[in-house]
């Protein structure tokens, strides 16, 4: 037996081995092709001494970047401006996204300001006026729908009343404004491609390598196209929204290597037999994930579909029962021994540390009437797991009796004091706001002090980001990711 784990362990370093020698192979290969065509290029400049020829060249510049580390995606200093390729044919049906105000805190808007920064037109029913490039226009109310539409198609709408991370978001496609409960709705209607323009940059950094932007536009589309056909949004005159309850839409500029992952894609969805599949992506995995139904769900048994199923990270296929505490703490304790994608990664593994008070007081903002009923807090358990190790159910002990919490995103609300700090890896420092990092975590009480052990940041269903931009280091193609992390889909072309 052991022998046998033995010459395993050495075929998997062999395999390994031979996967980083082919992909050291490949970076060779690479960098002497970039050297040709650096020398090309600079004999053609010497040649024809064209400034024109330097200009389009110049905006590849840093795609070689090194990936970020960073959790959250932020402005990217390094981004490569869009590409607007003529030869590019958009052929996608168009999508209408209603537009949060500052910070994501409504959909309802009080004032509405807009600009162009080409001669635009505000269609209503009474009919259209022209505005001037830079003219602004300022509503309080609208009493009709007002179409707001650039009179040129490289034309972008900007919307002076809102900021985000980048600063003042400008839009492709038109601006259309609606009257509902006495406020504004805002829903700017595009192409789906050029909707993903917004939507990469601003899920993932656009450093995070070609194969993974990749992936991460099918994942992108396929959620866009599935959420369209359902239709939640109606009521705001939208198919999506541009936060976290659908996707991040335009919170960080555009970028020409998120821009041509997309075009390199252009119309492919993830299938799941007679479905578009539902591409759920997190920021980052603790060696394992879970199955949707032990993070979303009805009842306490519900099943997933095989491609939303929690697996071990890594290139073995190993099949471990986390589900069992003194399995999960010891995967979680020892993250040496297992070798997966991500266990350099600044939140695989993670620590909060505050006291019994401190959560008393949170739970008893968000749990009132049963935090009364049960006395003084005095331990906090996890009773139920799911596949993986996510915590499904955790039963707060007090003086009097007890009450449960039930599903992942409750739990990590439910425990995390605002203003503490979760450190990672390398000291690596984030202050919690109001959810902890993940729900992959146990509790260790000593006296009045309670330490999270934890490991991962998201919920932990479907593709893990920085796990697709280790994977597409060591060589792997954003189709074989695809069917790493959702097994069992196809891949189809929506258009």
């Amino acid at each position: 037996m052991t022998r046998g784990i033995i010459l395993k362990g050495q075929a998997y370093v062999l395999k390994r081995r031979q996967r980083v020698g082919l992909w050291e192979g490949k970076c060779y290969v690479m960098k002497m092709k970039k050297s040709i065509l650096l020398l090309a290029f600079a004999i053609l400049c010497i040649i024809a001494g064209s400034h024109f020829v330097s200009n389009k060249l110049s905006s590849r510049e840093g795609e070689g970047t090194e990936p970020n580390t960073s959790i959250q995606p932020e402005a990217d200093s390094s981004a490569i401006p869009p590409i607007d390729d003529e030869t590019f044919i958009d052929t996608s049906d168009t999508i209408r996204v209603a537009l949060h105000t500052t910070g994501f805190a409504s959909l309802y808007h009080s004032q509405v300001k807009v600009s162009c920064d080409v001669p635009y037109e505000v269609i209503t029913e009474d009919g259209i006026v022209e505005k001037e490039a830079g003219e602004v226009m300022s509503f309080s109310k609208v009493e009709e729908e007002t179409k707001i539409s650039p009179m040129q198609k490289e034309g972008r709408i900007t919307l002076l009343s809102i900021k985000r991370n980048s600063g003042t978001p400008s839009y492709r496609g038109t601006i259309t404004l609606h009257s509902k409960n006495g406020k504004i709705v805002v829903v700017n209607e595009l192409s789906m491609e050029e909707y993903l323009y917004g939507v990469l940059p601003s899920e993932m950094p656009a450093n995070y390598g070609a194969e993974a932007l990749k992936l991460q536009a099918v994942c992108a589309r396929s959620y866009a196209m599935r959420e369209k056909n359902e239709s939640r949004y109606e009521e705001f005159y939208a198919d999506v929204v541009d936060s976290t309850a659908s996707q991040v839409y335009n919170n960080t500029k555009e970028d020409g290597r998120a821009n041509q992952a997309v075009r390199d894609t252009k119309g492919e969805i993830l299938m799941y037999e007679d479905e578009i599949a539902s591409t759920y992506f997190f920021s980052t995995s603790y060696g394992y994930t879970t199955n949707s139904g032990d993070v979303w769900y009805q009842s306490r048994k519900e099943s997933s579909p095989e491609y939303l199923t929690g697996k071990f990270q890594g290139e073995e296929e190993l099949e471990l029962n986390l589900k069992k505490e003194s399995d999960f703490r010891a995967f979680l304790d020892h993250p040496d021994f297992y070798d997966t994608f991500e266990q350099e990664e600044a939140w695989y593994r993670w620590t909060v540390k505050t006291t019994l008070s401190q959560i008393s007081k949170t739970l008893s903002a968000n749990y009132p009437k049963e935090v009364k009923k049960i006395g003084a807090i005095k331990k906090l358990v996890i009773a139920d797991r799911g596949v993986g190790g996510v915590a499904k159910i955790c039963k707060v002990v007090g003086t009097k009796g007890s009450f449960v919490i039930e599903k992942e995103n409750a739990i990590r609300k439910a425990f995390a004091v605002s203003g503490t700090k979760a450190i990672g890896q390398n000291k690596t420092e984030m202050t919690i706001s109001s959810l902890l990092p993940s729900g992959y975590f146990y509790i260790e009480q000593k006296g009045k002090n309670v330490i999270f052990h934890g490991g991962g940041f998201g919920h932990g269903v479907g593709m893990s980001q920085t796990g697709a931009r280790n994977m597409a280091e060591l060589g792997y193609t954003w189709e074989e990711m695809a069917e790493h992390y959702f097994p069992g889909v196809s891949i189809e072309s929506c258009y």
